[in-house]
């Protein structure tokens, strides 16, 4: 939204009358019969403009250029603002309204406006003008002339401490504030900007980020991260769409503006509940009189909010810059790095090192920078042993600078995750949190770690926690959605993958969950559709792309195609990664699981394999009746990471290695061990949340928990219950060694399954 203001004669409006009404820009309300009226922010802005244009008829274009900076929105928003300024001017008694259509042309204010009141610095002062057409057409020439970029992002601190100190003090003061809530959640929207300075938009970006920031800090604020909210700029979206979506109580927007020395910022503090303005006010500032007080002014606002002054300072330091250029630098860095093409982050890596040049005690850039080179390393355009090199080394004196950087521990835990040492990734993401308890990178990064060590309720845990933060994030939907897949909440797992696809239509990663989701619950024409959706010629080279065509390929049973994908994936990305147990599958089903089971035996011999690996290889060991190799796998896996037996989404797919060690136990004479794995798989699977949706490999499992047991009027009807569903791994009932030599497999043979 652009900032509502008049200017005449290079003099900001405080107030004026149009008709019966008094119109207040600044405030954006209008007051009639001493009522005041809260008016929408881009409704003040073409009331303003239609006033500026002395009469004459304002194009659709005109409107489209000044009121939405030139950005293309639908006629639809464009009618609906028109509509709405009518709804607020109308005049019943007289049956008026001040603005007309003019057909095919735009839209003409057919009213004068009067009783004009001037904005001084502090007090406004009432003059006496004459309503002539040069004086208002004087207004447009006067709008927002352009200082030096330099002078721009010095005064963000100082008015990010009069945004702060004003939005925590209305929380305190107002009444209209529900006080029944011990927590007050809000999003900050992008600022919105007026002006076409070459970094004005960096300023206002970063005015938002530091709101952000800054209201995080204090106790009882639950703040959106910019990640879910930033997602709504130039949105056409209503408030109250807005805030449901981002399931807030409370929505600050704000506006930047620029003109001669002067940043003026408008924000507005918003019950989207109730559609109704708290709040509204002006800050205006220039570069002299920031630096010297803005920490020991915030300070008093934190701690007359009985604030933890300590987390504020910690966030102080974080952000802290005296140079205008390194700042511009910084922010510039971050929204390439948003891009992520190659020529986007190659830039993005000159822009932080440039802020960290110019300003060698920047913290936070150089943890900025830290990420950039992960970033780049992912993309292959560093080697890993390189980019890992050079995050290091920033992380280092980022530390070095500022040891309380949750920003810098956060990428610290991404560099040592890279580097497979979950123990020092762990530990600086707890670091991290313990710095900030929402920093966002630390806590998505700290939950996909917990993840690939099967530590699934912690990682749902932080997964939640992520998305109540950013209802928006890609990344936080689909965890909550396959973890929850992960305990065995399959009911929950599915809404939620509805949710994520329905929230962000156009996030792969939620599809990819979806058809595989369906598929676990035996919906597989859901599945198909849902998958249809992806794009293949833009994903075909994205490794979960391939991996989620290949289970599609596999669980429809066109094993030649899902060879040929599998290929594609050990050609480019090798052998040592997630995608082995769909690979093992493939070559079961095809006869050749004895070549496969020697060449990952060999390379489990000469790598370190990932979690993931070990057990796809244990697995190869089992169908091939290597029960040896296949225990001791799995009491390697047992012991480091135990958790990983508990795993639901091993079971959806087909995989018990419970199963596998009780059959193994048994097949090489240690019966007390077979009874206990046996006890453990009947523990999980009675431990599973009650769900409404069918889960076949959930019968699978328990069929294969029955006949350990020795509990045949039960394995009979387990298995029953399977044959009823359209299990896309029915054949593997043949295939496993478990009912080698059981006579009702032989009738599962039969139809059709072999």
């Amino acid at each position: 939204m652009q900032d509502p203001q008049l200017f005449f004669d290079t003099k900001p409006v405080k107030s004026f009358t149009l008709g019966k009404y008094k119109v207040i820009p600044n405030e954006l309300c209008l007051m009639v019969d001493n009522k005041k009226q809260s008016i929408e922010p881009k409704c003040m802005e073409l009331l303003l403009l239609l006033i500026q244009s002395n009469g004459e008829v304002v194009t659709r274009d005109k409107i489209m250029k000044e009121v939405w900076a030139g950005r293309y929105v639908s006629d639809y928003a464009l009618n609906n603002v028109v509509s709405s300024l009518r709804k607020y001017l109308r005049d019943d008694e007289n049956q008026t309204n001040p603005i007309d259509t003019i057909k095919k042309r735009g839209y003409q204010l057919n009213t004068k406006i009067e009783n004009i009141v001037y904005l001084s610095h502090r007090d406004a002062t009432q003059v006496t003008i004459k309503d002539t057409a040069e004086e208002i057409s004087t207004a447009n020439d006067s709008l927002l002339k352009q200082a030096s970029h330099y002078k721009s992002t010095l005064i963000i601190t100082f008015l990010i401490i009069c945004l702060l100190a004003a939005i925590l003090y209305i929380n305190k003061v107002n009444d209209s504030i529900d006080k029944s809530n011990n927590v007050n959640s809000l999003a900050v929207l992008p600022f919105d900007v007026t002006g076409e300075a070459e970094n004005i938009d960096f300023f206002a970006q970063g005015l938002s980020e530091e709101l952000i920031h800054q209201l995080s800090a204090v106790p009882n604020y639950n703040v959106v991260s910019k990640y879910s909210s930033f997602t709504f700029k130039d949105s056409d979206k209503s408030l109250q769409d807005i805030s449901q979506m981002l399931e807030v109580n409370y929505l600050i927007q704000g506006s930047v503006r620029q003109y001669e020395e002067v940043f003026k910022v408008t924000i507005q503090l918003i019950d989207a509940s109730k559609d109704i303005t708290l709040w509204s006010q002006s800050f205006s500032a220039s570069k002299d009189k920031m630096l010297s007080i803005q920490h020991d002014i915030t300070e008093q606002v934190v701690l007359s909010l009985d604030g933890d002054l300590g987390q504020y300072q910690a966030n102080k330091r974080a952000t802290k810059t005296q140079s205008t250029e390194a700042y511009l630098h910084l922010m510039r860095g971050r929204k390439l790095n948003q891009v992520r093409t190659t020529e986007s982050l190659l830039e993005a890596r000159d822009q932080f090192l440039m802020a960290t040049l110019i300003d060698p005690d920047y913290a936070v850039a150089y943890a900025d920078l830290a990420v950039s080179y992960l970033l780049m390393g992912q993309s292959k355009l560093l080697s890993q042993e390189e980019a890992s090199s050079q995050a290091s080394k920033a992380i280092e004196q980022a530390l070095a600078i500022d040891d309380s950087l949750h920003e810098a521990h956060a990428a610290k835990g991404v560099l040592a995750h890279s580097e497979n040492r979950i123990n020092d990734a762990e530990q600086a993401f707890k670091d991290a949190l313990s710095f900030n308890k929402d920093s966002y990178l630390a806590m998505l990064n700290y939950a996909s770690l917990l993840l690939g060590q099967s530590r699934n309720k912690e990682s749902l845990a932080l997964y939640e926690k992520a998305l109540k933060l950013g209802p928006l994030s890609g990344a936080a939907n689909w965890g909550v959605a396959s973890q929850s897949l992960a305990v065995g909440n399959f009911d929950r797992a599915i809404m939620h993958y509805e949710l994520c696809t329905r929230r962000l239509p156009n996030d792969y990663n939620c599809k990819f969950g979806y058809a595989y989701g369906l598929r676990i619950v035996d919906k597989h024409e859901q599945a198909d559709e849902v998958f249809a959706q992806l794009n293949e010629a833009v994903l075909k080279d994205n490794y979960y792309y391939l991996m989620a065509k290949s289970w599609q390929s596999l669980w429809s049973q066109n094993i030649e195609l899902a060879s040929q994908i599998n290929d594609t994936i050990i050609e480019k990305f090798g052998l040592n990664n997630d995608a082995l147990q769909m690979i093992l599958f493939a070559k079961l089903y095809s006869g050749e699981i004895e070549q496969w089971y020697a060449r990952v035996f060999t390379l489990y011999n000469e790598e370190s394999l990932g979690l993931s690996a070990q057990i796809s290889v244990a697995h190869a060991a089992y169908f091939t009746n290597q029960c040896d190799i296949a225990t001791d796998i799995l009491d390697n896996i047992s012991g480091s990471h135990p958790s990983t037996f508990e795993d639901v989404d091993l079971l959806a797919n087909g995989v018990s290695l419970y199963a596998i060690q009780a059959h193994c136990y048994s097949k090489l004479g240690n019966d007390t061990k077979a009874q206990e794995a046996t006890k453990k798989l009947d523990a999980r699977l009675t431990q599973l949340p009650v769900n409404t949706l069918v889960v076949p490999s959930i019968l699978y499992a328990s069929a294969q928990r029955y006949y350990l047991q020795g509990n045949i009027a039960k394995y009979n009807l387990a298995m029953a219950q399977l044959k009823l569903s359209k299990w896309g791994l029915m054949w593997l009932i043949a295939k496993d060694p478990l009912f080698a030599h059981d006579a009702s497999v032989m009738n599962t043979m039969a139809y059709g399954y072999n």
